[in-house]
């Protein structure tokens, strides 16, 4: 049988092995994903692949992570994203792209419409990196999930993404955690779901959020109805930041999974959340996971877990 997936991570192979896979998949016409993190790739070997890829026909999944690519590489497989037309997911965590790589790539998904899920995770993507996402996912490109945690798009960043998620119909997961979005970048991404109705996961945990991204959060989760999953952990929500998402669960029924772990909830905030698990336990006799705090308070009762 045709070998259709191949793992080669951590094995080091260094750019000279990134050339010989590059001729291999220049006359391979079976293979589907290729997993080649932490190989030391650099932008050589990256490049020599990414120009093999623009003729192949059948590679869907390509993983790169934590191969020091910067925005060299990052440029050659922009230039494949405009010619290939089988790639669905595409995983860059733990490079170097910066601001111009993220613009490289960001242009490439204004052609591309084969890309469902691009990773970029820990690449020192500041704003002007986010912008120039943004600004693709306005344009109407086919990305359903985008993964960014651990960048620096900054409350301007993330403002961009709230404005282009209030045009874009395809993003259904959006991850920004750890960028130093605050208040305001959060309050931008709120203010767009209530007009989104396909984004089903949002995680902004670990932001620096406080009291009034969290209650700009819960007036929208009043209103939105695609939102299946929030993830705000990490952020100093507060009683009153934690009890206004808790409360707004009263009038939302869509929402799944919320995760509001180490958010600073103190006993008043425990409180609501159990009283509001235990409300729809005997309701429906089910509720999904809820995070309420790591520290101090555990509750279990058939389906439902606090913690």
């Amino acid at each position: 049988q045709a070998l259709q997936h191949l793992d080669m991570c951590y094995n080091q192979i260094y750019d000279r092995g990134g050339f010989a896979l590059a001729e291999a998949l220049k006359h391979n016409r079976t293979l589907q994903d290729l997993l080649l993190r932490t190989n030391q790739l650099g932008d050589a070997g990256v490049s020599a692949l990414a120009e093999s890829l623009q003729k192949n026909r059948t590679l869907q999944y390509l993983a790169l992570d934590n191969n020091q690519i910067s925005q060299l590489g990052v440029a050659a497989l922009a230039k494949t994203l405009h010619k290939n037309r089988v790639m669905q997911q595409l995983s860059l965590d733990l490079n170097c792209m910066k601001d111009q790589g993220a613009a490289q790539l960001a242009q490439a998904l204004t052609h591309n419409r084969s890309l469902l899920i691009l990773r970029v995770c820990s690449n020192e993507i500041g704003e002007e990196g986010a912008v120039a996402l943004a600004d693709a996912l306005r344009q109407n490109c086919s990305l359903q999930h985008l993964a960014a945690s651990s960048n620096d798009f900054g409350q301007h960043g993330a403002t961009a993404l709230g404005s282009a998620l209030r045009e874009n119909r395809h993003l259904q997961v959006l991850d920004v955690r750890m960028n130093h979005i605050g208040d305001p970048g959060v309050i931008a991404l709120a203010e767009a779901l209530r007009t989104n109705q396909t984004l089903q996961q949002l995680s902004v945990g670990n932001n620096q959020i406080q009291r009034h991204g969290a209650e700009a959060l819960a007036e929208v989760l009043k209103e939105n109805r695609s939102l299946q999953s929030l993830d705000v952990r990490f952020n100093d929500l507060g009683d009153i930041g934690t009890t206004a998402l808790t409360n707004a669960l009263k009038e939302n029924t869509t929402l799944q999974n919320l995760g509001v772990a180490s958010t600073e909830l103190g006993q008043f905030g425990r409180a609501t959340v159990s009283e509001l698990l235990e409300k729809r336990l005997l309701a429906r006799n089910h509720c999904t996971n809820f995070a309420a705090s790591r520290k101090t308070h555990r509750h279990q009762s058939q389906n439902c877990h606090i913690q």
